[in-house]
């Protein structure tokens, strides 16, 4: 088997759908791919028969495999675009790749990806062909399917079949890449991983996954950044057909660790991950009452990455009895006595890799190669050496000389790696927050410090630090280029520990014993003690302070997706407990805040940008918040009417989601504003119209979604020349959307899907010229 062996995807009948054009390429490379796979990797590939030269409809066994299939594999040959079914295949994949994220790998036979990408050259024969016979829609589909797959990494191949050693190097590539994205799926194991499969293996030979084979609890240990949480992924991706409930619960340590409820949100996303259900839960006690009626005699999988005490385990798996026979409980560590107290089965001490492994890792990293150039050999040697075959320290020095291919550049910052106790792996990690500029630094930071702790997608940090005046795409390219971030599956920003971790020491040093004299602050007994005895000062830069409500939203209402599908009369009785649930917190007046804040408290903090304060009242004169903010969010805010004082000069991201105001003051957009890009109201039940925002010059998104008393949209939202982003969805009460829409003409997506009071649509719907999304679903238009 190769390294990168792959694993059982649960509840898919298939590993890999395979489209091929069956005269062009069964009897050749489509052969060679589905024998590497099938016959030698035991992959389950879905191979038709006929190879899509039958001139009939895509039949529903074929869409049903697509749909069952965790990746697609797809050959582009020369005839592959002269038949319509092809085409129909390729579009349904894309569509799966997109809603689903099934990984698809391109293969180019005998063609040139641009070709494909563009349509041109002898593509655009068989385009001009389809344009006599079948509808613009469906043509345009295609095209878009053509495109998306022409932009895909993946494999040319110009001269198969001439050269078999070539040959057999091509398939043995294609095969590691397939088994690397099935790998992925579902959780993301990583980019590239080395000794992988030996040690997974040692991991399979602990236990037994037979149903009468009791209740087992496996221990991994080790130092921070070995890889724990890397081979515990690629453990659970190798079992996870074995079990039909089953979690995988990342980050225990510091989920934990937030104030109040970090356990019992714990035990929240413990209970919805294995049976799909958002439970009502108080406190830490009832919580393991409610897991210990969840899994009652249940066959259960679970995984709790980083655990730093034994009461983390107590409150989310509880005892070993409650469960079913053949369930397995893996818990990872660095600290191996906390396993000891514990009823662990077997323990598994995770180890630095060997020095192949490591000089392997090292040389992806750095030269995305699988071994170093000669002149680079013995450089590459001493530095792995120094790094202690550390695979994080590894990947983030190899990241940090991936742009350095001259020998001097590798030697200087082997003596700074040399020079900085590289038994520390902290001082390893900040040689490579050494090498960023100021911006990249301050970006980093906010990460580290500030957006880690949201819930927040990568395009809304985008949006934010835009709004700060960064180049905030260049400054994340680099970012994850030296692996100090990476962008997850989910959109999410996610960190190693180890590295978030050397960000908040940096940010702690600024001054560890005045919190007040830091950058940047996120803890929430810190946060009180500056803001109630006036302590900030003109260092504080960014303040994330969510005092998270006990209760639920209407999209928080557990319905089992399955069970509506199959039964459309129960399908109809969930929308109506929504919609009804939704219309009842409209009417239902906001409760105050828990806590309240002085809103002088912020007055000395001159240089503040960044302020999360959810659910939280502000006490005072809101003109005493500092002039410099370019971000706010206050999700839950107790006022009904947004006041002018309200938006600082240079505000340019507003997120006041999930609050009880009823209307925004007009006055506050009397004059030009160029600097606010972004409004966020979604989920404010009560408000009652939008205000005239045609000054405001900037505007690039405005999401509206569940604001339940709003009747029409205003026409001064047709003169928004820079929106790009316009959201209504499920507005229950909008019926008027009388715009002139001509002057939109930068927005790419309108959402208006759940309106279900909304007949019509503005009379030039069509004049827009860069709409590419138009979402109507649930809405009264016909």
């Amino acid at each position: 088997m190769s390294d990168m062996e792959t694993y059982t995807v649960s509840r898919l009948r298939f590993d890999v759908f395979l489209s091929f054009q069956g005269e062009d390429t069964r009897h050749n490379i489509t052969g060679r791919v589905f024998d590497a796979l099938s016959r030698k990797e035991k992959i389950r590939v879905f191979l038709d028969n006929d190879g899509m030269e039958r001139g009939d409809v895509m039949g529903s066994s074929l869409v049903e495999a697509m749909e069952d299939s965790a990746a697609s594999v797809v050959v582009l040959s020369r005839n592959y675009a002269n038949s319509h079914c092809c085409l129909d295949e390729l579009a349904k994949l894309c569509d799966l790749r997109e809603s689903l994220k099934r990984p698809m790998i391109p293969i180019f036979y005998d063609v040139d990806p641009s070709h494909v990408r563009k349509q041109n050259d002898h593509f655009a024969k068989d385009f001009e062909k389809h344009e006599k016979t079948f509808s613009k829609e469906k043509i345009e589909r295609w095209k878009e399917a053509m495109t998306l797959v022409g932009n895909l990494s993946g494999f040319v191949c110009s001269e198969f079949g001439r050269k078999p050693s070539a040959d057999d190097d091509l398939i043995s590539l294609l095969v590691k890449r397939i088994l690397a994205e099935l790998s992925n799926t579902p959780e993301n194991v990583g980019e590239y991983t080395v000794g992988l499969q030996s040690r997974r293996k040692d991991l399979m030979n602990l236990f037994n996954i037979k149903p009468n084979s009791g209740v087992h609890v496996l221990g991994l240990y080790g130092m921070g950044g070995i890889g724990k949480t890397t081979l515990a992924k690629a453990f659970y991706n190798k079992i996870i057909g074995n079990f039909e409930h089953r979690a995988f619960i990342s980050n225990v340590r510091e989920r934990s660790s937030e104030k109040d409820d970090g356990l019992v949100n714990l035990q929240k996303k413990f209970i919805k991950e294995l049976f799909r259900l958002v439970p009502q839960i108080e406190d830490v006690n009832g919580g393991r009452q409610k897991i210990r009626e969840s899994v009652h005699e249940k066959k259960i999988l679970v995984v709790l990455d980083d655990v730093d005490n034994v009461d983390q385990v107590d409150a989310l798996v509880g005892e070993t009895r409650w469960y079913g026979e053949g369930s397995l409980i893996v818990i990872t560590t660095r600290d191996e006595e906390i396993l000891s107290k514990l009823s662990v089965n077997q323990l598994y001490e995770v180890k630095c890799l060997d020095k192949m492994e490591a000089l392997k890792l090292f040389s992806y990293h750095s030269l995305r190669k699988e071994k170093p150039t000669k002149s680079l050999l013995d450089l590459s040697n001493e530095i792995v050496k120094i790094s202690g075959h550390l695979p994080l320290a590894i990947e983030v020095f190899g990241s940090l000389l991936c742009d350095k291919k001259d020998e001097k550049d590798w030697q200087t910052k082997l003596e700074k790696l040399k020079n900085s106790q590289p038994s520390n792996l902290q001082n390893v990690l900040a040689l490579s927050f050494e090498s960023l500029d100021d911006e990249e630094k301050e970006v980093f930071l906010d990460i580290a410090c500030l957006f880690l702790k949201m819930e927040i997608t990568k395009e809304e940090v985008v949006d934010i630090l835009k709004g700060c005046g960064f180049n905030a795409e260049a400054a994340l390219s680099v970012l994850r280029q030296k692996s100090l971030v990476k962008i997850m599956e989910n959109d999410t920003l996610w960190m190693h520990d180890q590295i978030s971790d050397m960000g908040r020491q940096m940010v702690l040093k600024e001054s560890s014993e005045d919190p007040g004299l830091r950058s940047r602050l996120s803890d929430r007994t810190e946060i009180i003690n500056v803001l109630n005895n006036v302590k900030g000062t003109t260092s504080i830069q960014g303040i994330v302070f969510d005092f998270k409500k006990k209760f639920g939203s209407a999209d928080e209402i557990p319905l089992r997706n399955q069970s509506q599908h199959s039964h459309p009369r129960l399908n109809s009785v969930c929308n109506y407990l929504r919609n009804k649930f939704k219309r009842f917190r409209a009417d239902e007046k906001q409760k105050s805040s828990e806590i309240t804040i002085p809103v002088k408290s912020f007055e000395p903090m001159k240089k503040l940008r960044l302020l999360q304060i959810n659910n939280v009242e502000l006490e005072g004169d809101l003109k005493l918040l500092p002039s410099e903010l370019k971000w706010i969010q206050w999700r839950g805010c107790p006022l009904e009417n947004l006041p002018l004082d309200f938006l600082a000069r240079e505000l340019a991201v507003l997120d006041l989601s999930d609050s009880g105001i009823r209307q925004i003051q007009s006055s506050w957009i009397k004059r030009v504003n160029e600097n606010l890009k972004v409004v966020n109201m979604r989920g404010c039940h009560n408000l009652e119209a939008i205000p005239d925002l045609s000054n405001h010059k900037a505007l690039e998104k405005l999401v509206f979604k569940r604001c339940n008393r709003l009747v029409k949209v205003p026409r001064s939202v047709g003169n928004l020349e820079t929106l790009l982003y316009l959201d209504f969805r499920d507005c229950l009460s909008l019926t008027e959307f009388l715009v002139d829409v001509s002057g939109l003409k930068r927005l790419e997506k309108l959402f208006l899907s759940g309106c279900s009071n909304l007949s019509v649509l503005p009379e030039n719907i069509g004049t827009m010229p860069c709409l590419k999304e138009l979402l109507l679903d649930g809405t009264a238009i016909k």
